[in-house]
């Protein structure tokens, strides 16, 4: 794989070795621990400020790398820097820093590091955006609060063949477009006080609170929708697109297709759903998403749980046939 390198030469290997294991096809977390324990046994970063300024520096080369800001699962970065951390933290009594030794300021240098390194890693660099990271963090907040009764709408934006667009265009238009569109909805998300997040790829994703049913998350659907009918200009360049929509409204569930590949582990739904289309295959795919969903409501309701609604996306082309 050839990728750029923008940094000093003692971080070029960690960066080699962070991006074999973000692009490897068995992926496994434990080489960021590897990586962490090295950086301090091998080149002696041993205090909270120097770890700081390398988690930054290795997170900004490795998501300016095209083959690593497209990978399907972009969650394995989260994982990798995360078991750098651990790795980094126990090797320090091997590098005689006892923490006896750490003084308070230094401890509390550690806190804001940590802090801010989670916050680094919850967002999408590309758009400023919250990542799945930071919509999973930002749900889990939401939802571990008591309840007071007050519903709660997902809608999901989905740009359609924005794939044909990196590959007709190239990965710099498609990140110019996504950066154009995330500002776009990101200034409906601002004005209507909604949260709004990029998971990644060509999904967007705006969470609503305090709705009263279904038909306040077709308004956000359909604002979004027209949000982006008019054209985008990427460099002189006029670009027209197309998006689709799903909501989920109140304690509901949602059904997604996911690929679980034996060799090449996890497919993004952006880069199956598209072949689906093209080929014909979408339909009996959505007819089966739409068994599986029919088959689990009623096991759940076997079992007594309280009946609630499971949305099912449904592609254009499905519709048309």
């Amino acid at each position: 794989m050839h990728w750029t390198y923008n940094s000093c030469d003692v971080l070029y290997d960690p960066l080699r070795q962070l991006a074999g294991a973000l692009t490897a096809a068995s992926f496994d977390p434990a080489a960021g621990y590897r990586i962490g324990f090295d950086l301090v046994a091998e080149r002696r970063i041993t205090s909270p400020q120097a770890l700081g300024s390398t988690l930054v520096l290795l997170h900004q080369e490795l998501t300016e790398q095209p083959a690593i800001r497209h990978q399907p699962a972009p969650e394995r970065l989260i994982l990798l820097l995360s078991q750098l951390v651990v790795g980094f933290t126990e090797a320090m009594p091997n590098a005689a820093v006892a923490a006896a030794d750490i003084n308070r300021a230094e401890r509390a240098s550690w806190k804001v590091l940590n802090k801010q390194l989670q916050q680094a890693l919850q967002c999408d660099r590309l758009t400023g955006l919250p990542n799945k990271a930071g919509l999973t963090s930002w749900l889990d907040e939401i939802l571990a609060e008591p309840s007071d009764g007050t519903r709660l709408g997902v809608c999901l934006i989905n740009l359609n063949r924005f794939k044909m667009v990196n590959d007709s265009l190239g990965f710099d238009k498609g990140d110019q477009l996504l950066r154009a569109v995330a500002l776009r909805l990101r200034r409906l998300a601002d004005e209507a006080g909604h949260f709004l997040a990029h998971p990644g790829d060509d999904e967007f994703i705006f969470v609503v609170k305090g709705t009263d049913g279904y038909d306040d998350m077709d308004k956000v659907a359909d604002i979004a929708m027209r949000a982006l009918r008019d054209p985008f200009t990427l460099n002189g360049h006029r670009l027209s697109i197309s998006a689709s929509a799903g909501i989920v409204e109140c304690a509901a569930t949602e059904a997604l297709a996911r690929w679980q590949h034996p060799t090449y582990g996890v497919i993004s739904p952006a880069q199956f759903i598209p072949l689906a289309e093209d080929t014909g295959l979408i339909a009996p795919l959505g007819l089966r998403l739409l068994e599986q969903a029919c088959r689990q409501s009623l096991a759940w309701r076997r079992r007594e749980f309280d009946p609630f609604v499971i949305s099912v996306n449904l592609s254009v082309a499905q519709l048309r046939t």
